[in-house]
This record gives structure tokens, C-alpha cells and sequence, in this order.
């Protein structure tokens, strides 16, 4: 009888277990099919423009454009679904083997990271040098950061940056050509709550990421080669 009653009690859990698993993967998809939705409203704000009025815009940050008022308001009204669906991505990649024994830093690269991790937003936006007021800043952080919703998508991005500034233009082209081909290991590690790190093994190189979830910031923390 108590080993039956131990059976129902297991089972039970178990069954709650993959019910909230059920309903976190539910509520992933319907957010994601809104994000998809909204940025494919978007089309008919940018559908008339040409590749340098695009790039003038981007490069602006969206600035008195209408565009950069709706990625303002969808990024404030869904905050707390944003952080679920990048929680997803992060658990799919949680304490993945990866073999880092024959490694070692990249000294001119890690050199910049002495004095701490580079927060991602804050490179690519020019944060120190930049002449833009706190307002227009903070706008242009919620649009980069729902651009690259994905923290590995962010990831990617700045790693596109590091390959392009050590590489010759044949060596980016060959560089690109074999993403198409292989793919990169990644782990991901819950250093704690809403921390974690990421780290994305490239073969050649391997860059290490710290990614707080509460905040949306990533951070580039060591890079190392093979």
C-alpha cells in the first residue's frame, strides 16, 4: 500500500512537471507568432525605401520615425513574455558538453575586457563617443535589443564584428562560407537566478558571454582560439 501510495505520488509530479513544460512551450509559441506578426506590420513602413534610405534609418536608430515608437511600445507591453522566450532559447542549450581543454585566450581582444565584460548594446551603439541624449539612447537600446531578441542572435552579431576586424576580406568571405556548411557548439549555464553564461564554441574560436536576463544585456567576457 505505501509503495503504491509512493508510485501515485511520483506519478503525480511527474505529470505537473510535463503539464508546466506543456504550458511554458504554449505560451513560447503565442508570443512568438505575435512577435512575427508585428514585425511583419512593419513592412509597410519601410516598403518604399530604398537600401540607403534603410541604412540611413537604421543607422539613426529609427529617430522620429514611427517604427521606432511601435518596437518601443511592444518591447515595454511584453517584457515579461520577451524574458520567457529567451529563457526558452537559453534552456535548450543548458550544460551542453563541450571541450575546452586545448584553448587558449585571444591576448588583443581580451586586453579591452581587463576592466570587465563589453556590454553588447553599448558597442554596437557607440555608447562613449556617442552625442546622443539619455532618451534617444534608451530608445536605440530597445530597438537593438528587439532586433536581436535572441541573445545568440546578439551573440552573432558581435562575433561577425570580431571574424570581420581579424580577418582580410577573403578570409569573412571563406569565414561565411563555412557557416553555411557547419554549425557551432553552444552551452549555456544558469550562473544564477536570470544570469547565465553562454559560451559558443566557433572551432577556431571560442568566445565566452554572460547574459543578464533580467536587465536584456549581454556582455562579451573572454574570447579564445583553437
Amino acid at each position: 500500500m505505501i509503495k503504491y501510495l509512493i508510485f501515485c505520488v511520483v506519478l503525480y509530479s511527474f505529470s505537473i512537471c510535463i503539464s508546466c513544460m506543456s504550458s511554458q512551450i504554449s505560451q513560447t509559441n503565442v508570443f512568438e507568432k505575435e512577435l512575427r506578426e508585428f514585425k511583419y506590420s512593419l513592412y509597410k513602413d519601410v516598403q518604399d525605401l530604398d537600401f540607403y534610405e534603410l541604412q540611413k534609418l537604421i543607422e539613426n536608430g529609427f529617430k522620429n520615425h514611427i517604427i521606432s515608437k511601435k518596437y518601443k511600445d511592444f518591447y515595454n507591453n511584453y517584457r515579461k513574455e520577451i524574458k520567457a522566450y529567451q529563457q526558452a532559447y537559453l534552456e535548450k542549450y543548458k550544460n551542453m558538453e563541450l571541450d575546452l581543454q586545448l584553448i587558449k585566450e585571444h591576448e588583443e581582444i581580451n586586453s579591452y575586457l581587463e576592466e570587465g565584460p563589453l556590454s553588447v548594446t553599448d558597442f554596437f551603439l557607440n555608447i562613449e563617443n556617442t552625442q546622443l541624449d539619455k532618451d534617444e539612447i534608451q530608445d536605440r537600446m530597445i530597438i537593438f535589443k528587439l532586433m536581436y531578441i535572441i541573445p545568440l542572435h546578439r551573440a552573432q552579431s558581435v562575433i561577425t564584428q570580431i571574424i570581420s576586424s581579424h580577418s582580410s576580406a577573403d578570409g569573412l568571405a571563406t569565414n561565411n562560407l563555412k557557416s553555411l556548411i557547419v554549425w557551432p557548439l553552444i552551452r549555456t549555464t544558469e550562473l544564477k537566478s536570470e544570469y547565465w553564461e553562454i559560451i559558443i564554441d566557433d572551432y577556431d574560436w571560442i568566445y565566452f558571454f554572460d547574459f543578464d536576463l533580467k536587465e536584456d544585456v549581454l556582455y562579451l567576457k573572454k574570447v579564445c582560439t583553437r
